[in-house]
């Protein structure tokens, strides 16, 4: 597994994870890890637990779960109002990956050629798992951010630098472009005016 960020402890009259699948999670410490783009296609994301306990998140944290950190957790690493904003975008991210599963498969349970893959494509699903990624890497830098974890700050200053190196490259390769552009417009011009004088 990859890294992880410390959730809290969950309380002991939280009602998280009262579900069968999820086990029982009450005064359990838990971490989320941090997604990854697993078998080339898709975003593995929102995976909590501990060494004893392994759950995702919209099982224990959506749904019908707490919907404030306070409630759920007995020292919050987060505010409530920041537990909101999280909820709101992996909301955005489950969303996301649905979307994407149809754009790539066609279908939820079944592939049937022309009835259940009339959306199918790979271009959607590329675009949209484009656009998870950048949901996904929000999520995990706010996270981050709140609880003032130091690595991914600078991961996303790191990323942000990068982002910003390509913007001067493209836009170096687009004022060359340009000049060139200019100076071949204005020698099309001056024979155009030499052929008026002709």
């Amino acid at each position: 597994m990859g890294e992880k960020l410390y959730l809290g402890k969950v309380r002991e009259d939280s009602r998280v994870g009262d579900l069968k699948d999820m086990g029982d999670l009450e005064g359990e410490r838990l971490w989320i890890t941090k997604h990854s783009f697993d078998c080339g296609w898709y975003w593995g994301f929102g995976y909590i637990g501990n060494r004893n306990r392994h759950t995702h998140f919209d099982h224990g944290f959506l749904g019908g779960a707490p919907c404030t950190a306070s409630t759920i957790f007995e020292e919050p690493q987060f505010t409530d109002n920041e537990w909101w904003v999280i909820r709101d975008l992996m909301i955005q991210a489950y969303a996301l990956k649905a979307a994407a599963a149809v754009y790539r498969h066609g279908g939820h349970q079944t592939t049937r050629e022309g009835i259940t893959d009339v959306i199918r494509s790979k271009q959607w699903a590329d675009c949209t798992n484009n656009d998870l990624e950048k949901v996904l890497d929000t999520v995990w830098q706010f996270m981050g951010g709140c609880i003032g974890n130091q690595t991914v700050i600078k991961d996303a200053i790191a990323k942000e630098e990068k982002h910003l190196e390509n913007i001067k490259e493209k836009m170096d390769e687009l004022s060359s472009v340009h000049a060139k552009n200019v100076k071949e417009t204005k020698a099309k011009i001056r024979k155009l005016k030499a052929k008026l004088k002709d």
